[in-house]
C-alpha cells in the first residue's frame, strides 16, 4: 500500500458517495422507504460486476480497481444503511419484510454483479 493507491480510494470514494446521495435524493419519494437503498445497491452490483469484467483487460489494472471498485464503488454501495434498516423493521417486529428485503436484496445483487460482468 502507498499513498498514491490511498489517493485514489480516497478520490473514488468520494464520488461513490456524492453519487449515491443524489441518487437517494432522487429516489426517496417512494412509498417504501427501503426500495432507494435497494435500487441503490442494486446499481452498484450491476457496475461492479462491469468493473470487474473491464479491469481484466486493463494492463493499468492496479489504480482503475482501487478508483472504481474500491472506491467508487463503495462509497455508492450503502451496505450500511441496508443493515439498518433491517435493524429498524426487526425492532418494529416485522420479521416477514425483513426476510423479504434480505432475500430480495441479496438475490438482485448478485444478478446484477453476474450481469455486469457479463455486459460488454
Amino acid at each position: 500500500m502507498n499513498l498514491q493507491s490511498l489517493i485514489w480510494v480516497f478520490v473514488g470514494g468520494g464520488f461513490g458517495s456524492v453519487f449515491r446521495y443524489l441518487l437517494s435524493i432522487t429516489l426517496s419519494n417512494n412509498k417504501v422507504v427501503y426500495l432507494s437503498t435497494i435500487i441503490v445497491n442494486g446499481i452498484a452490483s450491476l457496475l461492479i460486476g462491469y468493473f470487474l469484467n473491464k479491469v481484466n483487460d486493463s494492463q493499468n489494472s492496479d489504480w482503475i480497481k482501487l478508483f472504481l471498485i474500491t472506491g467508487f464503488c463503495g462509497g455508492l454501495s450503502t451496505f450500511s444503511s441496508f443493515s439498518s434498516e433491517n435493524l429498524i423493521l426487526i425492532q418494529e417486529g416485522k420479521i416477514i419484510e425483513v426476510i423479504a428485503y434480505i432475500g430480495i436484496s441479496v438475490t438482485i445483487c448478485i444478478l446484477l454483479v453476474a450481469l455486469g460482468y457479463k455486459i460488454h
